[in-house]
């Protein structure tokens, strides 16, 4: 998007009258038949496998798989936004990679903290995508070691405090208010 403001074919298609709407959704829905099939290739890859989902594993797969797809599709409005602020397309692809990664760094963070309210701060982080798509992997793949007496299991990294439903609207949520900031701001 930011090569075509900087070839100027932006600016091109709106003296044709196209509005900023109808190229986001264009562009939106272009690169979401991309994250379908990446989000099926990618979901096909671990489906059924018990090393990742140890428990209701084809459940897990399924919601696994719709949960790339969602986020995929959450991070195409999210980096359309961050597109307006640039005219480089090298410099617009640099930070996109930064506001594609960092959120993870947020998460792992919060994942680090125990016994403290604090980690309940990582709801304010939920209008990134990212984060609430960590959440519900780490809440589906829930690996847990097993000692050699079966009597205990301890969760690798303990989220029973996020609440998925919360994460599931968040990811859902984040691809009409993305689309409407990237709107707003073109």
């Amino acid at each position: 998007m930011v090569q075509e403001k900087e070839n100027k074919m932006r600016e091109s298609l709106r003296i044709m009258s196209l509005t900023p709407l109808s190229y986001g959704g264009s562009f939106l829905i272009f690169q979401t038949i991309f994250a379908i099939l990446g989000g099926c290739i990618i979901g096909a890859w671990v489906f059924g496998n018990e090393g990742v989902f140890p428990d209701d594993t084809t459940s897990r797969s399924i919601q696994f798989t719709i949960l790339l797809i969602l986020f995929q599709i959450a991070q195409i409005p999210l980096l359309m936004s961050v597109s307006t602020f640039f005219s480089d397309a090298k410099v617009a692809n640099y930070i996109g990679y930064i506001v594609a990664i960092s959120p993870l760094l947020i998460f792992l963070q919060f994942v680090s903290i125990e016994n403290s309210n604090v980690k309940y701060v990582i709801y304010l982080f939920f209008f990134l995508p990212q984060i609430p798509t960590c959440c519900l992997i780490t809440q589906l793949a829930s690996a847990k070691i097993s000692f050699e007496d079966g009597q205990q299991q301890i969760a690798l990294i303990d989220l029973s405090w996020v609440s998925t439903p919360a994460c599931w609207a968040a990811i859902v949520l984040m691809i009409p208010i993305w689309l409407g900031v990237y709107i707003y701001l073109d």
